[in-house]
């Protein structure tokens, strides 16, 4: 007997392993649904066939989530865009412990979907799934991660009251308390026309040394993709 290819997918390279074998291997690189052939022949009989029709479904393949990483303030929403996938999305899955574990998203998303409320760092990645997997065909494919890292709504705090002294240089310090954030202390020497950043200066404490003519203080406070708030101002000044 021999095996033939009656129809096939215009590109296909079908073939088989070994065309003379009844029981024999077929391959393909395209899916599409083919029409194989298997004839049995005597020189002094007319031939006879039998006919049967696969489908090949193709492997899925991972698409794209965007955008890859976003940075929100608590309570914030989120929109994901998932693209360029070839096959069937299998589920949306979430993450809440840095992708130690993965829970799907009810009911199953399309191509975006929003994330609601924010309060916690979260992970996503999207699931592809053959068009024939009721068939058999198990192969997923997995998105990119992205992460959304939720940062606590900004705090500016505040800074305890001016201070007065008798004689210069001045040396001090000041405290910011009550902040959420990371701090950037600030000075002015223009009563507040302009503003200089400290260099180093971003704990909660910050001490001050030789100061020689009247300064304001403030503090810049932003926590992650929070906007970014302002301490009051508070003013060492010396007495003349």
């Amino acid at each position: 007997g021999l095996w033939t290819i009656v129809t096939a997918p215009s590109g296909s390279n079908a073939r088989f392993t070994n065309a003379a074998l009844p029981n024999t291997q077929f391959q393909t690189n395209r899916a599409g649904i083919y029409t194989l052939r298997w004839t049995v022949s005597n020189p002094k009989c007319t031939a006879v066939f039998d006919e049967v029709t696969i489908e090949v479904f193709q492997q899925p393949v991972a698409g794209t989530l965007s955008p890859n990483s976003t940075a929100v303030c608590s309570g914030a929403s989120v929109t994901l865009t998932y693209a360029s996938g070839i096959g069937a999305i299998g589920a949306w899955e979430q993450s809440t412990d840095n992708g130690t574990s993965w829970q799907p998203i009810t009911p199953t998303p399309t191509n975006t979907y929003t994330f609601n409320s924010l309060t916690a760092n979260t992970q996503v990645r999207v699931q592809m799934i053959s068009v024939g997997a009721s068939s058999g065909c198990t192969q997923t494919a997995t998105s990119n991660v992205v992460t959304i890292t939720v940062s606590p709504n900004t705090v500016a705090g505040t800074i305890a009251g001016d201070t007065l002294a008798c004689t210069s240089p001045v040396s001090g310090n000041l405290r910011l308390n009550g902040a959420v954030g990371s701090i950037q202390w600030q000075l002015s020497t223009n009563n507040g026309s302009s503003w200089d950043n400290i260099t180093g200066a971003t704990s909660s404490v910050y001490n001050y040394s030789g100061i020689t003519q009247a300064t304001l203080f403030r503090a810049l406070v932003t926590s992650g993709g929070c906007n970014q708030l302002i301490s009051n101002e508070v003013g060492v000044r010396i007495a003349t």
